[in-house]
This record gives structure tokens, sequence and C-alpha cells, in this order.
């Protein structure tokens, strides 16, 4: 296009946005000009008889899934559902963010409960409530990725240890642990600092790595430590001592968090359980 045309209308969803190219502004650094576009979007709405039928419609819809489920009902109108994931009481789910009301919604409602018909942004909705999982562990088939990540990364572990082994027995004969890890090809790595609360981030995932460091005499090798990404062997340089009045300063406001957060926690237990017994209902005329 040239400076200064204007391009047809392209079909957005919801709208048509027009396109008009600006003047090019080359980058002196770079031979590729590069440009800068204004538009404008122009919503299209639906006219009010085409939204009375969606509404008529999706009323019959509700009142049929009440009976037979909202699947069932959907299915017969060519129609399909999709489910949220499970989310808690607070946190909407993506699949209701054009509707948010229908997660609050859900906590007040029974098993199979069909929802009231919601306007949102760009579409009606209709919502059933189809499984409630109350709190405590989460069932073994939802963590099955997990757990084979897990057994995984065991695996790996175990075939590591001769490895470490073979490093711990070069330790005992007296050999520096440069010297030990050198011989399986493993080379040493000097951490600069780090404290209990901030640690490197090379042993980020190995917490217990971390209370050996700070349990272990200047100059010992503590080890073989096993972690999820292997075994870790290592040696105390130097220590220094800690700084009590940091966290004195912040010894407070730590414990004002702590309570705050089961405070939270305690609050909205006992709201979905009031929720959960009331018995409500919306005798509001669509």
């Amino acid at each position: 296009m040239n400076k200064g045309d204007v391009s047809d209308p392209i079909p957005q969803q919801g709208g048509f946005t027009i396109v008009k190219v600006m003047d090019r502004v080359p980058d002196p650094m770079s031979p590729i000009p590069s440009l800068r576009v204004a538009q404008i979007l122009v919503k299209a709405r639906p006219a009010q008889e085409s939204l009375r039928q969606q509404f008529e419609m999706l009323t019959k819809l509700r009142d049929r899934a009440r009976g037979i489920g909202l699947a069932k009902a959907a299915t017969e109108k060519s129609l399909t559902t999709a489910r949220t994931s499970f989310f808690p009481f607070g946190n909407t789910p993506p699949q209701l963010f054009d509707a948010p009301t229908l997660g609050d919604w859900a906590f007040g409602a029974k098993l199979n409960e069909v929802s009231g018909i919601v306007e949102g942004a760009e579409a009606f909705y209709v919502a059933q409530l189809a499984e409630v999982r109350e709190a405590g562990p989460a069932p073994k088939a939802d963590i099955m990725d997990q757990l084979r990540a897990l057994a995984e990364g065991e695996a790996r572990v175990t075939a590591a240890r001769p490895r470490a082994d073979r490093i711990g027995q070069a330790l005992a004969q007296g050999r520096s642990l440069e010297e030990a890890s050198g011989a399986v090809g493993i080379t040493a790595t000097k951490v600069a600092g780090m404290t209990r609360d901030g640690g490197d981030p090379s042993l980020a995932a190995s917490p217990d790595a971390i209370g050996r460091a700070f349990a272990t005499p200047i100059g010992k090798v503590a080890g073989p430590v096993e972690t999820p990404g292997g075994w870790i062997f290592l040696r105390v340089d130097a220590k220094l001592p800690a700084d009590s009045t940091a966290f004195e300063q912040l010894k407070g406001q730590i414990t004002n968090d702590i309570l705050q957060r089961r405070q939270n926690e305690f609050l909205q237990a006992w709201v979905i359980d009031q929720r959960r017994g009331a018995k409500i209902r919306d005798l509001r005329t669509p």
C-alpha cells in the first residue's frame, strides 16, 4: 500500500476494522523499513429482534436442560458444551471470564443444577454444576502426569548413583572435591554466597542441600545429598554471621501475613458452607 491509502474493510469478529497506513519511518540502523499503523474498530451489535430470538431459544434449552441435563439438551440443538477446570472460590476460570457471575453462582448451586441465562459481553451463557470436589487430596487420575514425571526423575537419580559413589570413594581416600568430581567428568562450581532465604539458583530445588550447607563445618565436604535433579556434594569454604536485626524488623510483618492468610482461608471455607446450605431462589423476571 502507498502512503495515505485506505484499505477495504477487513472483517473481524464482532465488527470491522479500517486500517490506514501512516508514514514509513525507516530505522537508520536497519535496511528494513518500519511502519506505523492507525486503526478504527467499529463494534457490530446484533439487532434487538435477533437478541430476543436467541434469548427465547436459550430459555427453552435451559428448561429442557433442567429435565435431561445440559449436555443432552445441547446435543438436541446441535450445540456443544465445554467444561471448566476445577477452580476454588474466588478464582474464576478462563472459560468464565466473560460471565464471572457464573463462577460465583456455582458455589451456591446444588450438583446438576442449571443456572439462569447470563448475558456476557459477546454471548449468552447457561451453565450446569457438573461436578463437586470436596477439600482434600486430588484423585490419582488427576495427578497421573505429575506422578509419571516424578517416577522418571527418580529413575534418572537412581541411574546416577554409581557416579556419586565413585566421588564418595575418592573423597574418602583424601582427594579434594575438585579432583574427585573431575575423575568422573564433572566440574565443581563455586557459589559466591547465599542465605537461607535467598539460595543460589542452582540449589533452588534442593532445600536439603542448602540445609546441609549451613550445618557443615568450614572446610568439610557434605554429601551425597539426593535431590530431584541428581546427587550433590558440597564443601563449605566460608561463613558469615547472620544479621539478626533484619529478622526483628520483618518479624511482625511475617506474623501478620501468616495470620491474614489463615483467616482468609477460614472465611472462604465458611462462606462456601453457608451458601451450600442456604435455600435461595431467583424469582426475578428476565
